[in-house]
């Protein structure tokens, strides 16, 4: 959002549309397509050369894509302008629908993306929380051909004992052939907070046996897919409950900020209260466990062909109270995995069945002893998330850099420890070389997420300290490679050859370059530089620029939402710190050239509204170490 403002909900509402009455989204996402309403057909087709037009009518009353109607266009003999111009104006009269495939599995992570969005957009605009949340029904419910079957038809005894196969039916709905889930005799629609509130409840419920982690119940496993055998292990992940405190923490707030009632699917909101009453009134965890995935199933039994279209209200106070419940029980699992891991979130478990009882439908088990594997980057990164106290994230990342998960001789941080003695059936993870691929190597995108969140939790110097043997500071002829390039991971000094540690592998532009472009936007203009306070927005830059990066005549520029040139004038300033280096006068030039300055920390609402808004081009900004 920080790059393309002008993307506003966009982005929301083509992932959230995704999100299916089950609580999981498809794999793929293709090319959305766009349809034009009738009535804007006329004024489309207006644009078009006379003798072209029926063909583009053909065209234009079907779903199309913007590369479609340009190079129709250009077949028509429009020039380059026109071309332009009839796609602008298609694309902003047409209705736009994502469109995706479920291709295989459930991973069990997709679902925590969702919130970075809200998030993101929140930090241009967070005047809108209340419209974009509880605004207009708009978000659909995609309907996959794969339910996730019930327990007893995925789990199966083997000589090694209980496991989990088959986790996904996709034959049931097979004929169904529809994209979006019907609620009565329509397309059920429902606001955003509608689709919070069910992901809420449903992950909840996905919890494992021993209340910590969030289950593997779809076939797949989370980020660190090389893990694939651990959804048959039923395998839980540290990882998706702290996103899951999260949102429960996001969605509880936001309902608390104002009174009245919420209208949701009877299904839903059956669900949310059953969830509440067995965390209220179950206290043993394996029968608490039982009860919850009962619910689900019995959810999910109801809506695997939409929903009734029925509906109920909620009161706002009634469910904050409800997801504090389920907030509650998710952190007391995360506070008791982390006191396993030794003051150090672990991420995975897998579960041993005590006991297995035959029913009509499949095996049970009758008990579920928690084993932790050892520790992987993506529990400390997914824990540093949570809003904790700063000092208890600085512990953390001192037990983090003092265990094995720190490579010394890199300056970097491994993926996971390591997996001598761990059964190759957890994944092929198990079965590479150490230092190599997916095995205690420097995952770049993993480590990445590490510095980011170290730098979200405001642990300065920590990330000054991490981020100088990141890929730009390395030097080319250990990396192997030109340090503009990121790697999908770097040998680390665990690997049996000593000349290929810290070399580069496998060049990419994925999750690694996301992250870096993260923590830039950071390093620039704070973590979320526009604030609702009092009724009034603000915009308050909070630059982090350690000293080694400092350039000696204190000036330090950058682009500010993609278009607004931003320039720090530091003179004397060995760094530049939130809270000891601060902006004391703002110089702002607007698009006419026209100056004028404001001495204050922060620019009010008049001002910030004129920068988002795109009037000024260039601020100027004066710093000061505080006194």
């Amino acid at each position: 959002m920080l790059f393309a403002p002008r993307l506003g909900a966009e982005n929301i509402h083509t992932f959230f549309d995704l999100i299916q009455a089950d609580g999981y989204n498809p794999l793929v996402l293709t090319a959305s397509t766009y349809t034009l309403p009738a009535g804007a057909l006329a004024g489309i087709l207006a644009r078009v050369p006379e003798g072209r037009q029926d063909k583009a009518a053909r065209l234009l009353t079907q779903p199309f894509t913007p590369g479609t109607l340009a190079m129709a266009a250009e077949d028509w003999g429009m020039g380059e302008g026109d071309v332009l111009a009839l796609t602008a104006a298609a694309l902003c009269a047409a209705d736009h629908e994502p469109n995706a495939d479920f291709k295989e599995g459930y991973w069990c992570d997709h679902w925590t993306y969702h919130l970075d969005l809200i998030e993101s957009c929140l930090a241009v605009y967070p005047e809108r929380e209340e419209e974009l949340l509880f605004g207009e029904r708009r978000y659909h419910w995609y309907e996959s051909r794969a339910v996730v079957r019930p327990r007893a038809r995925r789990y199966h005894m083997t000589p090694n004992g209980l496991r989990q196969y088959d986790a996904l039916d996709e034959e049931t709905k097979a004929e169904v052939g529809r994209k979006w889930a019907q609620a009565g005799d329509g397309q059920a629609v429902s606001t955003l907070m509608e689709k919070l509130l069910l992901l809420c409840a449903v992950k909840t419920a996905t919890l494992d046996a021993a209340g910590m982690g969030v289950e593997m119940e779809g076939g797949k496993p989370g980020w660190y897919d090389a893990l694939n055998g651990l959804p048959g292990l039923l395998g839980s992940s540290m990882a998706e409950s702290c996103e899951l405190a999260r949102l429960l923490a996001f969605t509880r707030r936001a309902l608390g900020r104002k009174t009245g009632q919420v209208e949701l699917y009877a299904e839903i909101a059956d669900l949310i209260e059953q969830v509440a009453e067995i965390l209220a009134g179950e206290p043993d965890a394996f029968r608490r466990w039982d009860r919850l995935n009962t619910a689900k199933e019995r959810y999910r039994a109801r809506t695997d062909f939409g929903f009734s279209g029925a509906r109920r209200s909620l009161g706002r106070e009634e469910l904050s109270a409800m997801l504090g419940r389920m907030e509650e029980t998710v952190r007391a699992g995360i506070r008791t995995a982390a006191a396993l891991g030794g003051g150090i979130c672990p991420t995975y478990f897998i579960f041993e069945a005590a006991g297995v009882v035959e029913t009509a439908d499949g095996p049970m088990p009758t008990g579920l002893v928690p084993h932790v594997l050892p520790l992987f980057l993506e529990g400390p990164v997914r824990w540093l998330k949570l809003d904790t106290p700063r000092a208890e994230k600085a512990a953390l990342a001192r037990r983090v850099r003092e265990s094995a998960l720190y490579d010394k001789e890199l300056g970097m941080y491994k993926v996971n420890e390591s997996l001598a003695g761990v059964s190759f059936e957890v994944g092929r993870a198990a079965a590479f070389s150490p230092g190599w691929l997916e095995n205690e190597s420097i995952w770049l995108h993993m480590e990445y997420k590490y510095l980011l969140e170290l730098l979200k939790s405001g642990l300065y110097e920590e990330f000054a300290q991490a981020f100088h043997a990141a890929v730009p500071f390395l030097d080319p002829e250990r990396y192997g490679r030109s340090p503009l390039e990121n790697v999908s991971f770097l040998a680390s000094s665990a690997n049996p050859d000593p000349e290929r540690w810290g070399r580069g592998f496998v060049a990419r532009l994925s999750g690694s370059t996301a992250e870096f472009l993260q923590m830039w936007q950071i390093m620039f203009f704070g973590p979320a530089p526009f604030r609702w306070e009092d009724g009034a927005l603000r915009l308050a830059l909070e630059p982090f620029i350690p000293s080694y990066l400092m350039p000696e005549d204190g000036v330090v520029r950058a682009a500010f939402l993609g278009s607004v040139r931003v320039t720090y004038h530091a003179p004397g300033c060995p760094a530049l710190i939130p809270g000891k280096t601060v902006p004391v006068r703002w110089t702002l030039t607007g698009r006419d050239g026209a100056q004028y300055a404001v001495s204050a920390p922060f620019l009010s609402d008049r001002e910030a509204r004129r920068i988002r808004d795109g009037e000024i081009k260039a601020i100027d900004i004066e710093m000061e170490e505080w006194k």
